[in-house]
């Protein structure tokens, strides 16, 4: 019989659960996907351990939605979902920081265009220092 994989991602020899952070959602809640490691290698148990934390990425979603609503529903600028990308990138990236070496060419390019006070934020949310700011 095969077994579920929805909201389910292998990662090394281990599970996690994972969700997908809708683009309009990403500035408030600051990533693009919501990840949380099972400790567990075997997948029925990853099945089982699974729903419990779905149901919290759920409702943190639903606050994230309500905090929009209050905001008036701004979307982010494409600079922020930019940074929030390379936040996902940096996250998921080896042992050897490739994804943080090549955020420094984006942060002197984000600099030429924009300014050091917006590549200065920008690095700070795409390394998981800062969460977007509304003003972006």
């Amino acid at each position: 019989m095969r077994q579920d994989r929805q909201y389910l991602e292998k990662h090394g020899a281990q599970w996690r659960v994972q969700m997908k952070v809708p683009e309009k959602l990403r500035p408030i809640v600051g990533k693009a996907r919501l990840v949380l490691p099972l400790h567990t290698d075997s997948l029925a148990n990853a099945n089982r351990d699974k729903h419990k934390h779905i149901a919290a990425f759920k409702a943190q979603l639903a606050q994230a939605e309500a905090e929009l609503r209050r905001k008036g529903g701004q979307p982010a600028s494409p600079l922020m979902e930019d940074a929030l990308q390379w936040r996902e990138a940096i996250q998921a990236d080896d042992d050897e920081g490739h994804a943080k070496h090549a955020l420094e060419y984006r942060y002197e390019e984000v600099q030429r265009s924009d300014g050091p006070e917006k590549a200065g934020e920008f690095a700070q949310v795409a390394l998981g220092l800062a969460t977007p700011s509304a003003r972006w």
